[in-house]
């Protein structure tokens, strides 16, 4: 990975980690052989150790794109804030690489989406997310992305709340 410019605002790759797991959206970018042209997608995804999961549609253009070339780049904004007095922004940033790997096996797929049902519904009841995880389980797809580099910046993080 290029090395960082400035190097002041670089932060250490386990803290890249712990602000991923608060990542509510991470913007997925990829290549388009068939457009000849870059797709970028804002997808909310689950955090598990190294690894990123997202779910969607089992058609689209993400699937087609990804299922000929599996190399992404994946972006968060963590926070941010505007610090007017210093015309600048106050702000923590993850970038990663990865390639995407589709979950094909049922019982996987099923505890991804539990996950995901568990970290932005959870005042659902266990019986209700079940039931729709049975339900779309074979209208949904799974993509997995092992995070194979990852580096963080943070600007003025004092100035975030």
């Amino acid at each position: 990975m290029r090395a960082m410019r400035k190097i002041k605002k670089q932060l250490e790759e386990k803290e890249a980690y712990e602000l991923l797991k608060e990542c509510q959206i991470v913007t997925i970018s990829m290549y388009d052989e068939e457009e000849k042209e870059p797709y970028a997608v804002m997808v909310n995804p689950i955090v598990i150790d190294h690894t990123i999961y997202i779910h969607c549609a089992n058609e689209g253009r993400k699937i087609d794109v990804l299922k000929k070339k599996s190399s992404v780049c994946i972006t968060a904004l963590v926070k941010s804030s505007i610090v007017e007095k210093k015309y600048t922004t106050a702000y923590e940033s993850i970038v990663m690489y990865s390639h995407s790997q589709f979950i094909e096996n049922d019982e996987e797929k099923e505890r991804i989406l539990y996950e995901l049902c568990k970290q932005y519904t959870p005042n659902n009841k266990i019986e209700s997310t079940k039931k729709l995880i049975d339900a779309e389980l074979n209208n949904t797809t799974i993509i997995k992305f092992d995070i194979e580099r990852i580096s963080a910046k943070g600007s003025n993080r004092e100035k975030l709340s």
